[in-house]
């Protein structure tokens, strides 16, 4: 995507989960109250944005590459991961957010993620 700030990053990806139904109507609000916060950015270019489990109808995980570096807080972003847990799924994802960390935590790796444009391949990086 091209998008011009972390707002409108923000608002973009907030608007297909609320669209799909995946997320309740304090989601949004959600998400921004946990950014103010303090930033959910990592050093190698990955904002982690997220909210609420309360807020969450079906557990998703969003993820949104940048043509373009976006202002996070104070760092670079190109690899957006919103995660929209629900209560009754995080024991059920756990594994699946230690690996995710494991991958985003190596700039080499965020780099070749960012170089995806298919859901497709995405989805087999994410699966090796």
């Amino acid at each position: 995507m091209d998008v011009e700030s972390k707002e409108e990053c923000l608002d973009l990806m907030i608007s297909k989960l609320e669209q799909e139904k995946y997320v309740k109507t304090g989601f949004r609000q959600s998400v921004y109250n946990r950014e103010k916060m303090g930033t959910t950015s990592l050093e190698t270019g990955v904002a982690l944005p997220h909210a609420d489990s309360e807020t969450i109808c079906q557990s998703v995980i969003s993820v949104m590459t940048l043509k373009h570096p976006i202002r996070w807080g104070s760092v670079p972003v190109k690899l957006v991961v919103m995660m929209a847990l629900s209560t009754k799924d995080i024991e059920q994802f756990k594994d699946a957010i230690v690996e995710l960390y494991q991958i985003i935590e190596k700039k080499e790796y965020v780099e070749e993620i960012v170089e995806i444009n298919q859901k497709e391949q995405m989805m087999q990086l994410f699966c090796k």
